[in-house]
């Protein structure tokens, strides 16, 4: 799974992840600069997230509490897909089923808050 972090902070502190599938991921790097997926790179890959993820983070960014501010992105390796970011917790995942020339795939947007858990403690007490 290809995955890219854009940390928010702020009013609201937390992180949106962008996870694929590589063979999404080099499809989308593909359409991004016009070149067959076959062909394209690890750098085109971390491009085409990167952008993706930037623009779920400024989207969410703007439905947040000011002030918020994105982070630049980060692209993570191997990382666990159902594991939140430390210290905090997945509140929204998102999936959306694509299909490819070679099956179906799986673009999953997650956002994770910062102190989910204690924030959940505080209201249920």
């Amino acid at each position: 799974v290809s995955s890219t972090l854009v940390a928010i902070t702020g009013a609201w502190s937390g992180a949106v992840i962008v996870d694929v599938p590589p063979a999404f991921a080099a499809l989308l790097a593909g359409r991004r600069f016009g070149l067959d997926p076959v062909r394209v790179g690890d750098g085109h890959i971390a491009e085409a997230l990167t952008e993706l993820a930037i623009r779920i983070g400024a989207d969410l960014e703007t439905r947040l509490d000011p002030p918020c501010r994105c982070s630049l992105p980060t692209t993570l390796e191997h990382r666990d897909p159902d594991a939140a970011p430390p210290g905090t917790a997945i509140v929204r995942d998102l999936c959306f089923e694509v299909e490819l020339p070679t099956g179906s795939a799986r673009l999953r947007g997650l956002v994770a808050e910062r102190d989910a858990p204690l924030a959940a403690a505080r209201e249920a007490a």
